[in-house]
């Protein structure tokens, strides 16, 4: 888990994530901050009232009833998504993104595992 906090304009964001996985938002993939797990918008698509923002702000074991975000995985058990939310007690997202009238929003960040969706 990083400790260090990055700060973004919304600009500076998008075009790190275009850079990175190319221009369908749906498949830029982020990593949760707790479990590691990583994730695209596409991949909450299933899960009823879900948005595309919520794959960067939400683990998606919030809503497969993954293991619980601060507890332990069970030994000899295959590590699974978490319930972590940035919008809990404990903020943990690594990044914030700054929007066009100076506010501050939590996000998972990018994905650098090197591997680059085709656009």
């Amino acid at each position: 888990m990083s400790t260090s906090l990055k700060r973004l304009s919304k600009s500076d964001w998008m075009a790190e994530g275009g850079r990175l996985f190319g221009g369908d938002m749906m498949r830029w993939r982020f990593v949760c901050p707790i479990c590691g797990h990583v994730q695209t918008p596409e991949d909450l698509r299933p899960f009823a009232g879900r948005t595309p923002n919520d794959a960067y702000f939400n683990c998606i074991g919030r809503f497969t009833g993954g293991r619980r975000a601060f507890g332990k995985n069970p030994k000899g058990t295959p590590a699974q998504p978490c319930d972590y939310t940035s919008g809990g007690l404990f903020c943990l997202a690594p990044v914030r993104v700054i929007d066009e009238e100076g506010r501050e929003h939590p996000v998972f960040e990018f994905d650098h595992s090197g591997e680059v969706c085709p656009s």
